[in-house]
């Protein structure tokens, strides 16, 4: 019994160590976690006295940057930034010297024409009139200026950018670096203006100080060859030589476009031009004009027409496009007829009289002593202008020119031809010259 009871206080003593023990252990690990989220929130809780101590700072130094002095100033200036919730940056014209207005309640604001205004309705480039605090910067008044000007919808507007003047009609302004210049909103190099553009101007006195582009441009271009000819008609109004379509500017938008070029179909377009951006047109797009020919040759079927030398069954409508052709017409029995031609029309047509071939014999060998026929002599007989009758000994040979064969001797040439006056001439022909050629120049007869 005595050593049942040892062994059983002595189990209990060691669970009692054992639980001692992990109790440490958890005391120790509370400790700790305790210990870390303490040193965190301190180090948060600093941090933020930090912060609230200089926000505390600050605000205490704006009422002193900020206090009201009483000392009034009245000002023309022109807003430079957009405004924000309670200020308004200016430029004061005079001395070009920057201001930001503290906008408070109470602070009068007004239009032009004394129309009460909120805040943000007030943009950049507005000249307006203020009196404000010195010290504090809060104004008694913001107004539109009626002092300053402004000139809407202004074109062919100059911009010397060397000695920053600018140039509207008669009158030329000034500007200074200061100068603030948009497009939608955007700064814009004056450069990048030009005469056709669209502008509002604003300025104090006889200098500007806001220019806004409220019609911008971009350009049109007409690709071509160096000898291409042609005109280039913009809106109906402005008429430019193909030469001469180079980039030209344009207002941004839609603008029509009709080319037109000899024998060509014209090009008639609208095309939707871009702020800066340049639209291309290609003359390779415009296609030929096509006429249509008709040859017919009068009192006779079963002829040939050739078109530089290609041939094509006569009295047939024949295709072509404008230009210059060699027209040529056969028949076998008739003399050839041809004729250069420009093809400038929708419908051509070309009537001809075509000449028979005549068949001459040779004339009669005329009786001389001791031989009864001579020998014959060849003789080209020629007019101008050509398709007179020729008659040699009252006999008649043909229409020139003609050729025909003659005995050697002395012979009779007349011709004749409407609306000239009739030629007699007498020609010799010798052993010595086998061949003779003639060319007569015909007179108009009076009266014709």
């Amino acid at each position: 019994m005595p050593d049942k009871k040892k062994k059983t206080s002595a189990k209990t003593q060691s669970d009692f160590i054992r639980f001692m023990v992990l109790t440490g252990i958890g005391g120790l690990v509370i400790l700790i976690l305790t210990l870390i989220i303490v040193a965190s929130t301190m180090t948060k809780k600093n941090s933020n006295k930090i912060k609230d101590e200089e926000e505390f700072s600050i605000e205490e130094k704006t009422p002193e940057e900020s206090k009201a002095t009483g000392e009034m100033e009245e000002v023309i200036g022109i807003i430079t930034k957009d405004v924000g919730a309670d200020t308004v940056h200016i430029l004061n014209v005079e001395n070009e010297k920057e201001i930001v207005l503290q906008i408070e309640n109470g602070v009068e604001m007004k239009d032009i024409y004394g129309q009460s205004m909120s805040l943000r309705e007030f943009k950049i480039g507005d000249m307006i009139e203020t009196k404000y605090d010195k010290g504090s910067k809060v104004p008694k008044y913001l107004r539109i200026s009626g002092e300053a000007w402004e000139q809407t919808r202004v074109k062919n507007a100059k911009i010397n950018t060397e000695g920053q003047t600018v140039e509207i009609g008669n009158n030329i302004y000034t500007y200074s670096n200061n100068l603030i210049a948009l497009y939608k909103g955007e700064p814009i190099s004056l450069d990048q203006i030009d005469p056709i553009d669209e502008l509002t101007l604003r300025g104090y006195k006889n200098q500007v100080w806001f220019i806004e582009v409220t019609l911008s441009h971009g350009y049109i271009n007409v690709t071509a060859s160096k000898d291409e000819e042609g005109m280039v008609e913009i809106d109906n109004g402005r008429t430019l030589s193909i030469q001469e379509a180079k980039n030209i500017a344009v207002t941004e938008g839609s603008h029509k476009i009709v080319i037109k070029k000899e024998g060509y179909q014209p090009i008639a377009k609208n095309v939707q031009v871009d702020s800066m951006q340049t639209v291309e047109i290609n003359l390779g797009e415009m296609q030929k004009k096509v006429g249509k020919l008709r040859v017919v040759a009068k009192g006779v079927s079963d002829y040939k027409v050739f078109v530089n030398d290609i041939e094509y069954p006569g009295d047939e409508t024949i295709l072509l496009e404008y230009g210059d052709y060699h027209l040529a017409v056969k028949k076998e029995g008739y003399k050839d007829w041809s004729k250069d031609i420009k093809m400038n029309e929708e419908t051509k047509r070309i009537d001809i009289d075509l000449q028979k071939e005549e068949v001459v014999e040779d004339m009669p060998q005329k009786q001389t002593p001791g031989n009864e026929t001579s020998k014959l002599g060849k003789v080209s007989i020629d007019t101008n202008p050509s398709g007179a009758e020729v008659f040699i000994d009252d006999n008649y040979v043909g229409v020139s020119p003609v050729e025909t064969k003659l005995p050697y001797g002395e012979h009779k040439i007349a011709i004749v031809k409407e609306g000239y006056s009739p030629l007699q001439i007498p020609i010799s022909l010798n052993e010595t010259q086998k061949q003779r050629s003639f060319l007569f120049t015909l007179q108009e007869a009076m009266g014709q």
